[in-house]
């Protein structure tokens, strides 16, 4: 969200790597907490099944995005992505919360402990 209030060029640029290494932190989290929670005859499956939800949309969000951008300029498009972003890791925070280690996702057993 931060680099949707960028003043001028040379501050998103830096900006930029701070959103970089948060994308990666998250494609890398997320990776490795669905192979270690996921069942060894089922991590192929689960895995095929991530790769195509997670790289197969991209491009319709980078198209919207980009078509967003066109029209109202980057700053608004950025700022929603980010807004959207930072309210579905709330609720997702929210929800492992409530279950408490227990549920649909039993990281004490797996030895994967949210943070």
């Amino acid at each position: 969200m931060a680099l949707s209030a960028a003043p001028a060029l040379w501050v998103a640029l830096l900006v930029l790597p701070f959103v970089g290494f948060g994308a990666m932190a998250l494609m890398t989290g997320t990776n490795t907490l669905i192979q270690s929670l996921t069942d060894d005859h089922m991590r192929g499956r689960v895995m095929s099944f991530f790769t195509m939800a997670f790289v197969g949309t991209m491009p319709f969000g980078s198209f919207a995005s980009g078509v967003a951008a066109e029209l109202v300029g980057p700053r608004i498009p950025i700022l929603c992505a980010g807004t959207g972003g930072s309210r579905r890791d709330a609720g997702v925070s929210a929800s492992l919360a409530e279950s408490e280690g227990g549920g649909a996702t039993d990281f004490g057993r797996k030895g994967a402990y949210p943070l």
